[in-house]
C-alpha cells in the first residue's frame, strides 16, 4: 500500500510520482514516459529469445491491448499520432497510459502482483475540466488489472481528485515556499503539449472568468513546422519530438535522415500558431495591468514567455519561469494527494 500518488497524462508525456525519499519532507520522485500507446495486434508483446526488450507494460482497455511506459515508441508501428481532443481523456488510449502509469508507480514501490493507492490526484485542462472532471475520477479509482492474461497487477486507487492543470503549479511553488501562497494577482500561464492553459488566482480563490485554455500549443506549433516541409510527419511521433525538441531548447535545427532543416526558415509559422494562442488568451483575461505576478510553466515555458515578452514588455519585470516547468503541475498534484490523505487521517 502506498498513500499519496499524482499522475498527469498529457499529450507529450505522462508524468508521474513515486513519493518522498527520506520521508514526509524528503524530495519528491518523478519519472515520466512518452503519450505513446500503440496498440499490438496480437495481443501480446512479442519477443525473441536472449532479446533485449523494450521497457514497460501491457495494458488491456475494453479488448485492445496497448503497450505502454519508455519503450512503447520501440514497439509501434512509427505512425502514431498525437491527437488533440477533446474528449482525450475519456478515450481508451487515455486510460491505457493512465493504467500504464499506474504500473509504473507500482514498480517504484516493490509491489507484487498487488498495490493499493489511498489517494491518487489527476490534472486536467481548463478546455475540459468541468465536463469531464467527475467522469474522469470514477474511471480512475477503483480496481485495474494490468499486464497480459496470465500475469496480470492488479491495482486499486480507494479514491481520486482531478485539478485543474496549471493550478498544480502555484501549489507546488507555495509547498517549496514553506506553505506560503504568492501574494497578490497571480496568472499562471501553462504551454503544454495538447492545450495552453492560463489561471489567475489571488491567494488561493481562483478567477474562474478570466482563466482558460486554449486548444493549441507546443504540438500545434511542431506540427505547423512539419507541414511545411512533410504533412505525413504529423503521424511519426519521434519526428514530431525532435521538432517539438528544437522549438522549445530554441536549436538551430533539426535532423530527419541526415538532413538538416534550419528552424529560421519555420520561425515564422511558429510564431503564428503561439500569436493564435496569445491572442486567445488575452481576449480572456482582458488587461493584465492588475496581475501581480506571472509564473510560467509547463514544456513550452521558455518559447512562449519570450514570445509574451515581444508582445508585451512590461510583464518581463512581473514574470518568472519555473524551475521545474514539466514536473510542476505533477508535484503539486501530489501535494493536493498528501493534503486529502492526511484530511482524511484527522477525522
Amino acid at each position: 500500500m502506498v498513500g499519496a500518488r499524482a499522475i498527469d497524462v498529457g499529450y507529450f508525456n505522462v508524468k508521474h510520482t513515486h513519493g518522498r525519499s527520506g520521508g514526509a519532507d524528503g524530495m519528491l520522485q518523478v519519472a515520466s514516459f512518452p503519450s505513446v500507446a500503440p496498440v499490438l495486434k496480437s495481443g501480446t508483446a512479442r519477443k525473441a529469445e536472449d532479446e533485449q526488450q523494450p521497457q514497460g507494460c501491457v495494458v488491456p482497455v475494453n479488448g485492445v491491448s496497448y503497450f505502454v511506459g519508455p519503450g512503447a515508441p520501440q514497439r509501434g508501428s512509427g505512425l502514431e499520432s498525437r491527437i488533440v481532443a477533446e474528449d482525450y481523456a475519456a478515450s481508451d488510449k487515455y486510460l491505457a497510459l493512465l493504467r500504464g502509469a499506474l504500473w509504473r508507480i507500482a514498480d517504484g514501490a516493490n509491489a507484487g502482483t498487488e498495490l493499493v493507492v489511498r489517494r491518487l490526484a489527476l490534472g486536467l485542462p481548463l478546455t475540459t475540466y468541468f465536463e469531464a472532471n467527475e467522469l474522469l475520477a470514477q474511471r480512475a479509482a477503483g480496481e485495474h488489472l494490468i499486464g497480459p492474461e496470465g500475469n496480470q497487477r492488479r491495482v486499486v486507487v480507494e479514491k481520486v481528485r482531478v485539478v485543474v492543470q496549471p493550478q498544480g503549479a502555484i501549489i507546488n511553488f507555495g509547498f517549496l515556499n514553506g506553505g506560503k501562497p504568492l501574494q497578490g494577482l497571480t496568472m499562471v500561464i501553462d504551454p503544454g503539449g495538447g492545450t495552453l492553459d492560463w489561471y489567475l488566482s489571488e491567494g488561493t480563490v481562483p478567477y474562474w472568468e478570466r482563466s482558460g485554455a486554449y486548444p493549441k500549443a507546443m504540438l500545434a506549433c511542431a506540427y505547423a513546422v512539419a507541414d511545411r516541409i512533410n504533412p505525413r510527419w504529423r503521424n511519426q511521433a519521434a519526428i514530431i519530438d525532435r521538432i517539438d525538441q528544437a522549438i522549445r531548447e530554441q536549436k538551430p535545427s533539426f535532423a530527419v535522415q541526415g538532413e538538416h532543416y534550419p528552424m529560421a526558415e519555420y520561425r515564422r509559422a511558429v510564431d503564428q500558431i503561439l500569436d493564435e494562442a496569445i491572442d486567445q488568451m488575452l481576449t480572456m483575461v482582458g488587461s493584465v495591468d492588475d496581475v501581480d505576478q506571472i509564473l510560467f510553466t509547463g514544456g513550452g515555458a521558455g518559447v512562449l514567455s519570450s514570445h509574451l515578452y515581444k508582445r508585451l514588455p512590461k510583464v518581463k519585470k512581473i514574470s518568472r519561469i519555473d524551475a521545474d516547468p514539466v514536473f510542476s503541475n505533477v508535484r503539486g498534484f501530489h501535494v493536493v494527494a498528501e493534503h486529502d490523505l492526511a484530511a482524511s487521517k484527522s477525522w
